[in-house]
Order: structure tokens, then sequence, then C-alpha cells
């Protein structure tokens, strides 16, 4: 989602400028900023800059922004905001959380495949097993 951003980003800086990519971690999320010095949006441009199929370009579907804010709002439950001023260029800025830590339930050494069981596996046309205790 994010690399569509950056192809926006480039893609509205024809005869070059400067991308910003920064990310800060906060303890309960990620903030992700997004700046581009190109030619910005113009007002009727930025109230539908997310709306779905709507596209500035002579090719492309306009897709990319509505599905982008999709997957950050509705899979990530994060947040997306947008500023752009013409002839100043755009600042997306994204905000995801983290997982608490009660979330976070690592594999046990047990449960990893070795590098041997995985070559035996492919050798055979199967699945590596997990390894047991047992």
């Amino acid at each position: 989602a994010l690399l569509n951003v950056v192809q926006n980003a480039v893609q509205a800086m024809p005869q070059g400028g400067e991308l910003e990519i920064s990310l800060i971690p906060h303890p309960s999320k990620v903030a992700i900023t997004i700046k581009d010095t190109g030619c910005g949006m113009s007002p009727h441009v930025f109230r539908r800059a997310f709306e779905p199929f709507f596209t500035t370009k002579e090719t492309g579907t306009g897709l990319g922004l509505a599905i982008t804010k999709q997957i950050i709002e509705e899979v990530h439950e994060g947040k997306l905001r947008m500023k752009s001023r013409r002839g100043r260029g755009t600042t997306l800025s994204v905000e995801l959380p983290l997982p608490s830590h009660r979330t976070y339930v690592p594999r046990p050494e047990s449960m990893i495949e070795s590098p041997k069981s995985l070559e035996a596996a492919s050798k055979q046309g199967g699945r590596p097993q997990a390894a047991s205790n047992a």
C-alpha cells in the first residue's frame, strides 16, 4: 500500500524534487510520513483523491489511493491523513497501531523446521513436519 503512495509522489515530480520518508515509533503505534515537493493537488483533486476510480492520469485505474486507505484503516485499523498545496507538494501521514505485548506469541523452538528437515521434505515431494518433543 505504501509503495503506491511513493510511486504517486515520484510521478508528481516529473522534473525531480525531494521525497522524504520518515518513520517515528511510539509506544502503541508507528507514524509514517511520506512527503514530496511535487506539484501538489488542486482543491477539486484533493477532495476526490481517495474516491474509487478517480484519476488524473491518462493510464491507471484510480484505485491506488482508495485501496491504500482501505487497507490502512480497515485491515490495520490505522489512520491516514493527507495535506496538499498546489505547487508545494503533498504529505501523506499514516499511523498504524502496534500489536500489544499480549498478542505476540513466539513459536516454540521445537516448531521451527531445520534446514535438514526442509531439504528432506523437498526431496520427498512433501511438506516438512514440525519437530516434536514427544
